[in-house]
């Protein structure tokens, strides 16, 4: 592990179990009877009091009385021991059972996938068609899958990222590796339009795209040639393109944001020092800040901003094998850890919904899973969302209005593209919860025998 301050805690899904409900009912038969003498008929040739039981009748409710106390201590402690059992034994996170499926079987697509859902709930993605070089878009606008070819000019789709704009118009950018140029591609006209926006060198292996509200488009990338990161933008009517750090070898794995002002904010990797770092024009111009700089950041950063203009990263530990979280939403930047249960956080993507809950996706490279953690306030909640083969890489996460999860990610077993959907719900774990409860009530139950043996009806 490396040496952070961490700010948050773990919660650790170790079975791979989502979708999972539970309940339980405890059946209490027969009453306690006995109590009381009988007006009519033998008695005893020894007295008995009103409200006495007979000596076997006593010993049958003692018994019963030991017995529950001896079953309350024991769920008491087993729920006691549930709750303070070691993290990475713990199931925190139940969703509803994740509705999965194959966006396109064709062979080898689905690499580089990129997911956004529109005001109307629809989702649609990019992604990269290794078998024919291509660039493809899947949507499920109708109610059906449907794929379409954007971009065959070559061996084109690399990095590729999505967005839409207020009028739900879609935006990609991605790489064209055979001229090693940053595209551009939207249907703003109707149909597809295919833009070179940046053709200096080797530029565009690592892209994100975002639309502010006057529906222009801003892309981060890696310049290669240079190992810089820069920033392209339309907003003046053409393409116009500048380098915002160039401070060692700077600008892998890149994500980008505007938030409500139009200002843009990325996250980005320090390839020279292993850093995860930072840059925005809020102030006016560019700002690059060290956000960690532990030296174990090497691959996947994914940045989001919330209502509020919060800015929230994950991004993986290379030496760790960990899912990490930056943010500023409490002012200065913190870091936390999400999950650290095996070789874990790979691909990271991250989102926020409309009440500003933090949800991301990643791929769990040990057990080759597609994983998902939120935060509920006050800790990270897992679960394994697709455990089905190797599935789980090149993930992609968005949130739409009703709250709803979307996940697009690549199915290496079966090399297809696949979608996740899911409603989440953070609740209690019934090993948390349920155990002592039960204690609880037999405690309740042994209390209430004993008031009954001593104050018996009609004594």
């Amino acid at each position: 592990m490396s040496v952070r301050q961490q700010q948050g805690s773990l919660l650790e899904d170790d079975s791979g179990l989502s979708g999972v409900g539970w309940s339980h009912r405890l059946g209490i038969d027969g009453a306690v009877s006995g109590f009381g003498a009988s007006a009519s008929g033998p008695t005893s040739p020894r007295l008995i009091r009103a409200g006495q039981a007979s000596p076997p009748k006593q010993a049958r409710h003692l018994k019963v009385l030991l017995l529950a106390v001896a079953i309350s201590i024991v769920l008491l402690s087993a729920g006691l021991m549930s709750v303070n059992a070691p993290e990475d034994r713990k199931v925190s996170l139940k969703s509803a059972a994740a509705d999965v499926e194959t966006v396109d079987d064709s062979n080898l697509v689905g690499r580089y996938t990129s997911i956004a859902v529109d005001s109307y709930g629809w989702v649609h993605i990019s992604y990269y068609d290794s078998a024919n070089g291509d660039l493809k878009y899947a949507t499920d606008m109708g109610g059906s899958w449907s794929v379409s070819t954007i971009d065959s000019e070559g061996t084109v789709g690399w990095a590729t990222s999505i967005a839409l704009d207020s009028a739900d118009i879609v935006h990609i950018s991605y790489k064209d590796s055979t001229e090693l140029d940053l595209k551009y591609a939207t249907n703003a006209g109707g149909e597809w339009a295919v833009t070179t926006v940046d053709s200096e060198g080797n530029v565009g292996s690592s892209t994100s795209i975002a639309v502010d509200s006057t529906d222009k488009a801003h892309i981060s990338y890696y310049d290669s040639t240079h190992q810089d990161l820069k920033y392209a933008t339309n907003t003046g009517g053409g393409w116009s393109c500048s380098t915002v750090d160039s401070a060692g070898d700077v600008g892998g794995c890149t994500s980008i944001e505007i938030d409500s002002a139009d200002k843009a904010h990325i996250s980005y990797l320090d390839i020279t020092n292993g850093d995860l770092k930072y840059a925005t024009n809020a102030g006016g111009g560019w700002s690059c800040s060290t956000l960690d700089n532990a030296g174990d950041v090497s691959s996947t950063t994914s940045l989001a901003l919330d209502s509020a203009n919060g800015i929230h990263i994950s991004y993986y530990d290379s030496v760790g094998r960990d899912l990490w979280y930056a943010t500023n939403t409490d002012g200065p930047w913190s870091t936390s850890l999400v999950d650290e249960y095996g070789d874990v956080g790979l691909y990271s993507s991250i989102a926020v919904d409309l009440v500003g809950q933090v949800h991301i996706s990643y791929y769990d490279i040990g057990n080759r899973d597609l994983r998902y953690s939120s935060w509920s306030g006050d800790e990270w909640y897992s679960s394994t969302i697709d455990s089905y083969d190797d599935v789980g890489s090149y993930t992609s996460i968005a949130a739409d209005v009703t709250g709803q999860i979307h996940i697009s990610y690549y199915d290496y077993s079966n090399a297809n593209l696949k979608c996740a959907t899911f409603s989440t719900a953070v609740i209690p774990e019934f090993s948390d919860l349920a155990v002592p409860v039960l204690g609880l009530i037999c405690v309740f139950l042994v209390i209430s025998a004993r008031r009954t043996r001593r104050n018996p009806p009609g004594a």
